[in-house]
């Protein structure tokens, strides 16, 4: 590969009006740049091996992952009271991706006693969530990037019997495509549900996703919860052996 050169100024000048922290590193994964909100917020040298950083609390495997697989990838790190969303953008010189800028925000999480600790809020959750209530079918809310915002009681209720199903489908969100994690999902719930997706835009831009289910028709109880627990057994076992090394 020939040499190239990174524009330093360039990448300076894209991440200036960021408020969240921001650092690059290159193929052999040190960190060769970094806004000034990571410079605040982590004591960390330039020069520094991504290896090195296990200690913080934003490092994450999705960041190498992006070096090696040269897309982009998304991850969350849940805490007790705040969340951490990493985005990983590759950045290549043809075929070859020889750095990564990433970027990290910090997000507020709901208090324990609402029951929905397990998603994220951002900016648009109270009139979202208010969206979401208004259906009379169980409503899971995503962001543009696919960041699980909320979901509604019936979506609580629907798989309040099979818990590890919900999480399976909240997991789906996680470093894939927006298709991807709605074909998923459909695979997923193909013999329980009826699954179907709208895209929330706003001045033609994409803003959020919504999922919606459908319990399918069975012919007495005992077939539903049967199907539903096949589903369950089934797609756990599917996740576990499609999960990462």
């Amino acid at each position: 590969m020939e040499n190239y050169d990174l524009d330093v100024n360039a990448l300076e000048d894209l991440c200036a009006t960021l408020e969240e922290p921001a650092f690059l590193i290159d193929k052999n994964y040190n960190v060769v740049w970094a806004n000034q909100a990571f410079k605040k917020k982590y004591d960390i040298p330039l020069g520094t091996n991504y290896s090195q950083l296990s200690k913080y609390e934003m490092h994450h495997p999705s960041t190498m992952d992006c070096l090696e697989l040269g897309r982009l990838i998304k991850a969350v790190i849940k805490k007790e009271t705040y969340a951490i969303k990493l985005i990983s953008l590759p950045i290549k010189y043809g075929t070859e991706t020889v750095s990564v800028l990433q970027l990290i925000e910090y997000m507020d999480l709901p208090l324990p006693d609402n029951g929905n600790s397990s998603i994220i809020l951002d900016t648009h959750t109270s009139i979202l969530r208010l969206f979401a209530n208004q259906n009379d079918e169980a409503v899971l809310l995503t962001d543009k990037n696919n960041v699980p915002i909320t979901f509604n009681e019936w979506f609580d209720k629907e798989f309040v019997k099979t818990p590890e199903i919900k999480e399976l489908i909240l997991k789906q969100l996680e470093y894939k495509n927006a298709q991807d994690i709605y074909e998923n999902i459909q695979r997923i719930m193909f013999h329980s549900h009826v699954v179907s997706r709208r895209i929330l835009e706003e001045n033609g831009r994409i803003i959020g996703y919504v999922y919606m289910f459908k319990p399918k028709t069975t012919s007495s109880p005992k077939a539903a919860h049967r199907t539903t627990h096949d589903v369950s057994h089934n797609a756990i076992i599917k996740h576990k052996s499609k999960s990462r090394r």
